[in-house]
């Protein structure tokens, strides 16, 4: 496919319009249906590429074109600056893989698929998605602050799945009234201060008059020492669930147990609770649930206090393995990466969400936390469903997620001590390590 360089007579101009999703809703990582935006009545002229064949095939369980009329930042300049249409063709969360691979072995011409987990290195080793690198270049300035994390997510030294962003962020909600009528330091004090750590997190739950946390816990526990539970270099993959690290993560698991966590679901923070783990998709409901509690949140606390090391979603899509819209794919992810970063876009989404629940405190402090830099990419989650399979059965669930929660959750058939649950998940994920030698 060619493309040719035009004077586009277009600029665009963004409108706050519709809400935030949470992420067990599979949201667009573009922000669809975030936006709306409408092309301008007084055009400037700028140097643009137009794609003369910028139709890409997207294989996924939800479509980037909008449901309601309106359309992401993304998809306006992907279609109204370079030409471009999306063309979806729907599947399901559980078929996905197995309708790629007929895609794939049938000819069929599919050019895109989201980015999930399962790609790294799961769907490349199974020859589904090519690299990126000969269509998109990473020295732009456009990539100069998310390049730490595309490198950690390289794969044999290329580069599968390119990130335009990073979503939902895992946070403890909390509120503030709450916490000062307990006679608490405010967590974001202590976060500010570099004293944000596991004692302080423990010690007020433990005094809480109520429970101390419930939802998504473990895995930000765990990711907050910014150790991954395999590691990779050199093209070699080893585990690292012998890192000291990490146990002294699980033995924080193994203490909230016990008499500090509620394990019935929570959609939003709730009055008998100080701590709720979740993705910031949860902070605007939290915010309309307690009017008067002064809702806040901080990144998961760790050892030394910083809270830097984060667990959050990574938004990219991944070229289809025999696509012949390679440049429009990478137009694409191009346009993405333009949403997240020009000052216009990234204002305009300011604005909308705070239209949509967020408080203009709230939204700088998610966005001073979102440094791609500090997101920990673990390749383990990407092996197989043996180590990662997010389902309500201990013995069919993946290791991974086992580590992380099954001693908090109490399944049946769990193992009281978080050691021997490590122990069993230990020689599920170094049996799957094995097959990527």
């Amino acid at each position: 496919m060619k493309i040719k360089k035009i004077l586009a007579v277009i600029t665009i101009i963004v409108a706050a319009s519709t809400g935030f999703t949470a992420c067990d809703k599979q949201e667009s990582s573009s922000t669809a249906d975030i936006l709306e935006t409408k092309p301008a009545t007084e055009p400037t002229v700028e140097n643009i590429e137009t794609m003369e064949n910028g139709t890409i095939r997207f294989l996924s369980d939800y479509d980037l074109n909008p449901s309601n009329g309106s359309r992401s930042i993304a998809l306006t300049l992907f279609e109204d600056v370079y030409g471009g249409k999306i063309e979806w063709v729907p599947t399901t969360r559980k078929t996905m893989y197995e309708d790629l691979s007929k895609a794939v072995l049938g000819g069929e011409k599919i050019d895109m698929f989201p980015y999930m987990d399962n790609a790294l290195p799961y769907g490349v080793s199974k020859d589904y998605f090519e690299p990126m690198d000969d269509y998109l270049d990473m020295s732009e300035d456009m990539w100069s602050d998310i390049k730490g994390l595309a490198d950690k997510m390289a794969y044999g030294g290329k580069h599968y799945a390119v990130p335009t962003g990073i979503n939902d962020t895992a946070v403890l909600i909390y509120s503030r009234k709450a916490v000062k009528d307990a006679g608490f330091d405010d967590p974001y004090k202590l976060y500010t201060e570099g004293k944000w750590d596991w004692d302080t997190f423990i010690k007020m739950m433990k005094e809480f008059d109520g429970t101390g946390c419930a939802g998504a816990i473990g895995q930000g526990i765990i990711q907050s020492t910014g150790q991954p539970f395999v590691n990779y270099a050199s093209n070699a993959f080893t585990s690292n669930l012998d890192n000291e690290d990490i146990k002294k993560a699980g033995k924080i698991v193994e203490q909230i147990s016990g008499v500090m966590y509620a394990d019935e679901w929570y959609d939003t923070l709730d009055d008998d609770i100080l701590f709720l783990g979740a993705g910031s998709w949860a902070i605007p409901q939290s915010n309309a649930a307690n009017k008067d509690g002064d809702v806040f949140f901080v990144p998961f606390p760790s050892a030394d206090g910083s809270g830097k090391s984060i667990t959050a979603d990574i938004n990219s899509k991944l070229l289809v393995k025999g696509s012949e819209n390679a440049e429009a794919v990478a137009t694409y992810l191009k346009c993405e990466r333009i949403a997240a970063t020009e000052e216009k876009y990234v204002k305009a989404q300011k604005d909308a969400a705070i239209k949509n629940g967020f408080t203009e405190e709230q939204y700088n402090f998610l966005e001073e936390i979102k440094n791609p830099n500090n997101v920990v990419f673990d390749f383990s989650y990407g092996m197989s469903e043996k180590v990662s399979n997010n389902i309500v059965d201990y013995e069919k669930r993946g290791a991974a997620n086992n580590i992380n929660d099954a001693i908090l959750k109490g399944y049946a058939d769990a193992p009281d001590s978080w050691q021997e649950i490590l122990d069993n998940s230990k020689k599920v994920i170094e049996s799957e390590l094995s097959e990527y030698k």
